[in-house]
Parts: C-alpha cells; structure tokens; sequence
C-alpha cells in the first residue's frame, strides 16, 4: 500500500472506528487500482489478440486471392498443378495456425478447445502407382421376364478410384448402370 498522506501522528490521535474507516477506505482504494491495472492490463492483451487475427486475416485474404489467381485467372497467370498443391497446403497451414490460436485461447479461458476439425480434401492418387481395374456388371445382361423386350445394354459407368489395403496399390471400380430398352429402370 502506498504511504498514508495523512501524518500517522494525527492518525493516531483519531478514535478507532474512524481509524478502521480510514484503513477500509484505503483498503479499497488499494483494490479499485489493482483492479484498474488488471482491466488495463486485458485491454492491452485483447487488442494484441485483435491485431494479431487481423493480421491472420489478411494473411487469409492474401492466400484466398492467390488461390482463385490460380484457379480463375488468365492463361497466363495459370499454375501448375504443383503450384496449385503448394498454395492448398499454405491455406491448409494457415487455417491449422488460426485454430490452434483459438484452442489456445479457450485453454486459457477455462473452457474446452473446439473438437471440430476440418477433413483435409481428398486427393487424387499419384500417377505412378499401380492401378488394378474392375469392372462391376450382372453376370447375365438377357432379361429374365421375356414381356420387357430383349437384352439389356451398359447406360454409363462412372469410375470410382480407391485405395486398397495394401500400400502402393490403388484400385479401380467401373459400376455401369444396366438399362432395359422397353422397361428404362436401372438392374440392380
């Protein structure tokens, strides 16, 4: 506590009730500064917190104006594909940053950190992996009820790649859709 700037001698001579309101009143004096201090004290940590998510936010747009540069732009501007994967993963860093800022800020809030998690987007298969093809039809395209017409024929089939369980090796489904010409619904 800072010194009295009453003279202690004159302190002294007070009755002791008016004594004890003088140390309660400077005991609360005392408290409001602490608690000043403590509010200046936030407010300079909440505006280095503000300045630091503007500056993430900038950083954000920069990256976000770079990806559609490179997505969107001419011809010329155009990347590549490695490029392209380099700025993904810049935003991909970028946004991990921005959630680990906000994890940290709720720990030291008391609360529990965000359980969301953005997946990471699914990319294509290198090209130099091996690839095994299969092709997923009926056994028998001839119509089993002789009233809807005759063979069926193959409408489209879209392929799906997936990876399979062992490592190096992709793999490769074609699921054609059956069309019967006189009924026009899908064969399962």
């Amino acid at each position: 506590m800072p010194p009295s700037p009453i003279d202690p001698a004159r302190l002294a001579a007070l009755p002791a009730d008016l004594r004890a309101l003088f140390r309660a009143q400077e005991a609360m004096i005392e408290a409001e500064r602490r608690r000043a201090d403590d509010e200046c004290s936030a407010r300079l940590h909440v505006e280095s917190e503000l300045a630091a998510s503007k500056e993430s936010v900038e950083r954000l747009e920069l990256l976000v104006k770079e990806y559609e540069r490179a997505r969107f732009g001419k011809r010329s501007e155009k990347f590549n594909p490695d490029q392209m994967q380099l700025v993904l993963e810049d935003i991909e860093i970028a946004i991990a940053e921005v959630q680990e800022r906000q994890d940290d800020r709720a720990r030291r809030a008391g609360t529990a950190p965000s359980s969301r998690r953005t997946r990471r987007a699914a990319r294509a298969f290198p090209a130099h992996l091996p690839r095994i093809e299969q092709v997923i039809e009926p056994e028998n395209l001839e119509c089993p009820d002789r009233r809807f017409g005759a063979a069926a024929r193959r409408h489209h089939a879209p392929h799906v790649e997936r990876r399979n369980g062992i490592p190096l090796d992709t793999g490769g489904h074609a699921r054609g859709t059956i069309v019967r010409r006189a009924v026009h619904a899908p064969v399962v």
